[in-house]
Protein backbone atom coordinates (compact mmCIF):
# COMPACT_ATOMS: atom_id res chain seq x y z
CA UNK A 1 0.00 0.00 0.00
CA UNK A 2 1.19 3.43 -0.51
CA UNK A 3 0.65 4.68 2.87
CA UNK A 4 3.29 2.28 4.31
CA UNK A 5 5.85 3.98 2.75
CA UNK A 6 4.96 6.96 4.57
CA UNK A 7 5.11 5.74 7.99
CA UNK A 8 8.38 6.29 8.85
CA UNK A 9 8.60 9.75 7.33
CA UNK A 10 5.45 10.58 9.57
CA UNK A 11 7.06 9.52 12.34
CA UNK A 12 10.16 11.43 11.66
CA UNK A 13 8.00 14.66 10.84
CA UNK A 14 6.52 14.28 14.25
CA UNK A 15 9.19 13.34 16.02
CA UNK A 16 10.12 16.93 17.21
CA UNK A 17 10.56 17.78 20.41
CA UNK A 18 8.61 21.02 21.91
CA UNK A 19 9.67 22.71 24.88
CA UNK A 20 6.15 23.20 26.69
CA UNK A 21 5.19 26.96 27.41
CA UNK A 22 7.70 28.74 23.99
CA UNK A 23 7.25 30.12 21.14
CA UNK A 24 6.07 27.06 19.82
CA UNK A 25 2.71 26.58 20.95
CA UNK A 26 0.83 27.15 17.85
CA UNK A 27 3.46 24.45 15.98
CA UNK A 28 2.72 22.12 18.48
CA UNK A 29 -0.97 22.58 18.72
CA UNK A 30 -0.72 22.40 14.47
CA UNK A 31 1.16 19.04 14.87
CA UNK A 32 -1.55 17.60 17.09
CA UNK A 33 -4.26 18.47 15.35
CA UNK A 34 -2.19 17.03 12.49
CA UNK A 35 -1.45 13.72 14.12
CA UNK A 36 -4.92 13.23 15.29
CA UNK A 37 -6.47 13.79 11.24
CA UNK A 38 -3.69 11.44 10.19
CA UNK A 39 -4.97 8.58 12.73
CA UNK A 40 -8.09 8.87 12.24
CA UNK A 41 -7.07 8.64 8.65
CA UNK A 42 -5.08 5.34 8.75
CA UNK A 43 -8.45 4.31 10.96
CA UNK A 44 -10.75 4.69 7.64
CA UNK A 45 -8.17 3.41 5.71
CA UNK A 46 -8.62 0.27 7.69
CA UNK A 47 -4.77 0.24 9.08
CA UNK A 48 -5.55 0.17 13.15
CA UNK A 49 -1.96 -0.74 13.84
CA UNK A 50 -0.87 2.66 11.81
CA UNK A 51 -3.89 4.37 14.02
CA UNK A 52 -2.86 3.50 17.41
CA UNK A 53 0.76 4.08 16.71
CA UNK A 54 -0.07 7.73 15.48
CA UNK A 55 -2.48 8.14 18.65
CA UNK A 56 0.80 6.86 20.38
CA UNK A 57 2.85 9.82 19.10
CA UNK A 58 0.01 12.51 19.96
CA UNK A 59 -0.31 11.14 23.48
CA UNK A 60 3.48 10.80 24.06
CA UNK A 61 4.42 14.27 22.58
CA UNK A 62 1.41 16.15 22.59
CA UNK A 63 0.20 15.97 26.29
CA UNK A 64 -1.05 19.84 26.69
CA UNK A 65 -3.08 19.38 23.44
CA UNK A 66 -6.95 20.61 24.29
CA UNK A 67 -8.22 17.57 22.82
CA UNK A 68 -5.62 14.91 24.52
CA UNK A 69 -7.54 14.01 27.73
CA UNK A 70 -10.81 13.33 25.68
CA UNK A 71 -9.27 11.19 23.29
CA UNK A 72 -7.63 9.39 26.30
CA UNK A 73 -11.44 9.03 27.96
CA UNK A 74 -12.57 7.50 24.56
CA UNK A 75 -9.85 4.83 24.74
CA UNK A 76 -10.34 4.17 27.87
CA UNK A 77 -14.34 3.62 26.99
CA UNK A 78 -13.39 1.67 24.01
CA UNK A 79 -11.03 -0.60 26.27
CA UNK A 80 -14.08 -0.38 29.09
CA UNK A 81 -16.69 -1.89 26.63
CA UNK A 82 -14.15 -4.81 25.50
CA UNK A 83 -14.26 -5.27 29.21
CA UNK A 84 -10.34 -4.51 29.30
CA UNK A 85 -10.70 -3.30 32.57
CA UNK A 86 -7.02 -2.81 33.47
CA UNK A 87 -6.16 -0.82 30.75
CA UNK A 88 -9.15 1.48 31.15
CA UNK A 89 -8.63 2.08 34.48
CA UNK A 90 -5.03 3.02 33.43
CA UNK A 91 -6.64 5.55 31.01
CA UNK A 92 -9.19 6.33 33.45
CA UNK A 93 -6.36 7.19 35.87
CA UNK A 94 -3.98 8.77 33.25
CA UNK A 95 -7.11 11.38 33.19
CA UNK A 96 -7.33 11.56 36.89
CA UNK A 97 -3.74 12.55 37.79
CA UNK A 98 -3.02 14.98 34.37
CA UNK A 99 -6.10 16.29 33.83
CA UNK A 100 -8.09 17.50 36.73
CA UNK A 101 -8.70 20.94 34.69
CA UNK A 102 -10.78 19.40 32.25
CA UNK A 103 -14.70 18.59 31.49
CA UNK A 104 -13.56 14.87 31.92
CA UNK A 105 -11.96 15.07 34.71
CA UNK A 106 -15.09 13.42 36.97
CA UNK A 107 -16.56 11.05 34.07
CA UNK A 108 -13.01 9.23 34.87
CA UNK A 109 -13.21 9.24 37.96
CA UNK A 110 -16.48 7.43 38.21
CA UNK A 111 -15.28 4.85 35.26
CA UNK A 112 -12.19 3.89 37.58
CA UNK A 113 -14.49 3.31 40.26
CA UNK A 114 -15.85 0.91 38.11
CA UNK A 115 -12.96 -0.51 36.39
CA UNK A 116 -11.38 -1.00 39.56
CA UNK A 117 -14.26 -2.55 41.01
CA UNK A 118 -14.42 -5.01 38.37
CA UNK A 119 -10.86 -5.80 39.16
CA UNK A 120 -11.95 -6.86 42.93
CA UNK A 121 -10.04 -3.84 44.15
CA UNK A 122 -12.86 -2.77 46.29
CA UNK A 123 -10.50 -0.65 48.51
CA UNK A 124 -9.25 1.57 45.92
CA UNK A 125 -12.28 1.54 44.11
CA UNK A 126 -13.92 3.08 46.92
CA UNK A 127 -11.57 5.78 47.48
CA UNK A 128 -11.65 6.88 43.91
CA UNK A 129 -15.21 7.32 44.56
CA UNK A 130 -15.33 9.14 47.56
CA UNK A 131 -13.16 11.64 45.41
CA UNK A 132 -16.02 11.58 42.83
CA UNK A 133 -18.84 11.95 45.10
CA UNK A 134 -16.69 14.85 46.99
CA UNK A 135 -16.46 17.10 43.56
CA UNK A 136 -19.94 16.45 42.76
CA UNK A 137 -21.14 17.11 46.43
CA UNK A 138 -19.09 20.33 45.93
CA UNK A 139 -21.29 21.40 42.96
CA UNK A 140 -24.09 24.16 43.49
CA UNK A 141 -26.51 21.82 42.01
CA UNK A 142 -24.93 18.20 41.80
CA UNK A 143 -26.90 16.37 39.96
CA UNK A 144 -28.63 12.79 39.93
CA UNK A 145 -25.02 12.04 39.31
CA UNK A 146 -24.68 12.36 43.01
CA UNK A 147 -27.40 10.56 43.79
CA UNK A 148 -26.39 7.12 41.19
CA UNK A 149 -22.73 7.15 43.00
CA UNK A 150 -24.60 6.83 46.53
Amino acid sequence: MKHENSDQSIKNQLNIDLPEDSDHAEVALKAGDITLQLAAYMGQLGAPEKKDALMEIYFRKCPRHPSVAVMIMKRGDEKLKAEDYEGAQTDYQLVEENYADTIVYESALNKRAICLYELDKKVEAIKVLTKYMNLLAERRIPGTELLNAK
